[in-house]
């Protein structure tokens, strides 16, 4: 391959180590915050942090009903008496 290329690896690595090394800023928020400000942030984030928690444990309630149900039917399927589709006699096909 051409090594003008923009495809090629050797850049792309480039770039996205160029990205990792650039500074950053972990918080876009002023870092003077007054009383009202902090307190209505330290609000914000712990009702952020109790519905992340809440999701994941409603998913777990959801995947364990799932879970049951599918286990349920399982069993259903050995207790329940066979069909026999021969049982039925004629059918009447289109």
């Amino acid at each position: 391959m051409d090594s003008k290329c923009p495809l090629t690896f050797r850049p792309r690595l480039a770039a996205i180590w160029a990205r990792r090394r650039a500074p950053r800023n972990p918080s876009p928020i002023p870092t003077k915050l007054g009383t009202w400000e902090a307190q209505r942030q330290a609000y914000a984030r712990f009702y952020a942090m109790v519905l992340s928690q809440a999701q994941a444990l409603a998913y777990i309630d959801a995947f364990w009903w799932l879970t049951l149900g599918a286990a349920l039917m399982f069993g259903l399927a050995f207790v329940l008496k066979r069909n026999d589709p021969r049982e039925s006699g004629t059918v009447s096909v289109h």
